[in-house]
């Protein structure tokens, strides 16, 4: 399960791990180099060599946490597109996005859906990309997440 880019990699390890039997993205694109927020900054990172994000470190704080991400992250992710790995998978997906998100755009998300095998889940909420700063659609997303993993008896095995 993750958020954003931790959504697309969740998708990616799926594909490729057996071990894992299901996954839930949340506003993440199949394709990491698809996100509007990567494209708007490729050419200045290429300059840079690094692109920094600020991330906050929990809700209420005003702390944020600076993180270099090396070019080289962003030629490895060209290498990899869960859009062909989705129309073969037949485990478990939930695919969960923003209605108004401007940095993974719902398309990206429903486009994913679509090629992805059954079993899988569409849930849209009214928001965008930063679901996480507004408690309620926290709450949302979380009961969403566990009707899931009920539905599907997953993680039994624990």
């Amino acid at each position: 399960m993750g958020h954003s880019l931790g959504g697309t990699i969740s998708m990616l390890a799926a594909i490729y791990n057996p071990h894992i039997e299901a996954f839930v993205a949340i506003m993440s694109p199949p394709v990491l180099t698809a996100a509007r927020a990567i494209n708007k900054t490729t050419e200045r990172w290429k300059q840079n060599g690094v692109r920094v994000a600020l991330r906050d470190m929990e809700q209420g704080s005003s702390d944020k946490k600076r993180f270099e991400l090396p070019y080289s992250f962003l030629e490895d992710a060209r290498k990899h597109n869960a859009v062909s790995g989705l129309s073969k998978l037949n485990k478990p997906k939930l695919f969960i996005f923003g209605d108004e998100d401007e940095s993974v755009e719902p398309e990206m998300v429903i486009e994913a859906y679509n090629v992805s095998l059954d079993p899988k889940e569409l849930f849209d909420i009214h928001c965008d990309h930063n679901y996480r700063e507004h408690p309620g659609l926290i709450t949302q997303v979380n009961d969403r997440v566990g009707k899931f993993i009920d539905d599907y008896n997953l993680g039994k095995a624990l």
